[in-house]
């Protein structure tokens, strides 16, 4: 123990700084380091909700705006049916809601006919 403490008068002397001091300094800059990572981690993931949120409402507005003029017509060409169902897988597979898999249900019911909109 009488090593450590020569050892520590020593650094304190020569380098300004204690031993001790220097494992607390490191700790605290380990400690900011982890702070600062946590941070980061939960702005990627307040960033990544936030796409997310974005994405689910452009892919309702054009379900929704589409499931519309398909009823009105009171048809769907296979074409339309095909891209509104990568529409809607995509839509429910980031959580869509159920009226948006009425419209889509209704929409898959009308009949089909092989002209374009």
């Amino acid at each position: 123990m009488d090593k450590l403490a020569e050892v520590n008068s020593v650094m304190l002397a020569v380098f300004g700084i204690s031993f001790f001091g220097s494992i607390r300094s490191l700790t605290k800059a380990l400690l900011r380091q982890q702070d600062k990572r946590q941070q980061e981690k939960e702005l990627l993931k307040s960033s990544f909700l936030m796409l997310k949120d974005s994405q689910l409402a452009i892919l309702h507005n054009k379900i929704y705006t589409n499931c519309g003029e398909f009823l009105e017509a009171g048809y769907i060409s296979i074409d339309d049916l095909d891209d509104l169902n990568y529409l809607f897988n995509a839509y429910k597979s980031l959580g869509g809601n159920g009226t948006g898999e009425t419209l889509y249900n209704k929409v898959v019911a009308l009949p089909n006919k092989n002209e374009g909109r």
